[in-house]
């Protein structure tokens, strides 16, 4: 039987990117215990209210035989990244660890974790992804594609066979072929209506600079697009968002925990008028916070940064899908 520790060369178990951390791997064994490898591992583990995730960054292998009764040591190091950094949070929590893993040719593997911090370092990226504006649809425009198939496959042969009745039973058939009519007409006007809508903005883009954005500094956005027909916008307003999001299934999304960390929305634009190819560009700085956490994403945790930016018209809310 053995048993595994491990030992940090700091006490206080909390390191910044970029420093070398030293792990002494002791293994003591009361009688011969059978071995293919020992792997120690620089690892980061998400775990909350999901499922838990584990994303190996390094790796040493250190030895392939069988251990014989007595103690055994060894010495590993590893350069620490840049980043994501240690985060503790309301559903996911992301945690740096060495792992100690005897893996055994015969009987149960032996491994040991040893948790640390990785902190912030004021010159380390926050990584935020941008999200690019689209010809995108409101929630009741999502259901376009199955308004097209109700049309198809119920509604015309409906209709159809309503006219057949209409042939053959007189009058009688007028309240089916009316009622299949107006069911024909309101979901094809839907699906035109859509067609009409989608095209509104055109060749809309979102840039961000500089790149990589960091924690305490400004980030520079630019929105640029062009109006697909004649446009009364309402406003233009932009949210910059960190978002913890922790799944329990991989193969269920619907159960999901999420939690707003950061949130802050800006007006853009007031009410403005655009003519049919008319080009629009607002410009925006915003401030990124000094102690904002930055992005992860780990299997089942992620903790994912955005600049959602929605214009508003009339009976048309266009944002990113």
């Amino acid at each position: 039987m053995a048993t595994i520790s491990t030992t940090l060369n700091r006490s206080s178990h909390v390191y910044s990117p970029g420093d070398e951390l030293l792990a002494h791997v002791k293994i003591s064994s009361s009688g011969v215990t059978s071995c293919k490898h020992i792997h120690v591992r620089l690892q980061q583990r998400a775990h909350g209210s999901g499922a838990p995730s584990v994303n190996v960054i390094d790796e040493r292998t250190l030895s392939s035989d069988d251990f014989a009764t007595g103690t055994h040591e060894y010495n590993v190091s590893f350069k620490l990244p840049s980043g994501p950094y240690s985060y503790q949070g309301t559903h996911t929590n992301l945690t740096w660890e060495v792992e100690a893993h005897i893996e055994r040719g015969m009987g149960r593997d032996i491994q040991q974790s040893t948790p640390f911090v990785l902190q912030r370092d004021a010159s380390a990226p926050v990584v935020m992804p941008t999200t690019i504006l689209t010809q995108a649809e409101t929630p009741y425009y999502k259901h376009t594609r199955k308004i097209l198939l109700f049309a198809l496959f119920i509604a015309l042969p409906l209709f159809l066979l309503s006219i057949a009745i209409l042939f053959k039973a007189g009058t009688k058939g007028l309240g089916c072929f009316f009622i299949s009519g107006l069911t024909l007409l309101i979901s094809g006007g839907m699906s035109l209506h859509h067609q009409m809508t989608s095209n509104v903005i055109k060749n809309a883009t979102i840039k961000i600079s500089p790149w990589p954005v960091t924690t305490g500094n400004q980030a520079h956005y630019t929105l640029s697009f062009e109006a697909g027909v004649d446009l009364d916008i309402q406003a233009i307003s932009a949210t910059l968002q960190a978002k913890e999001i922790a799944l329990t299934s991989p193969n269920d999304a619907s159960v999901t925990y999420q939690h707003v960390v950061h949130e802050e929305v800006v007006p853009l634009s007031p009410a403005i008028s655009l003519k049919k190819g008319q080009h629009h560009t607002i410009e925006h700085t915003f401030n990124i916070p000094e102690g904002a956490p930055n992005s992860f994403e780990l299997w089942l945790n992620r903790l994912q940064w955005h600049i959602i930016t929605t214009i508003d018209i009339p009976n048309i809310n266009i944002a990113p899908p």
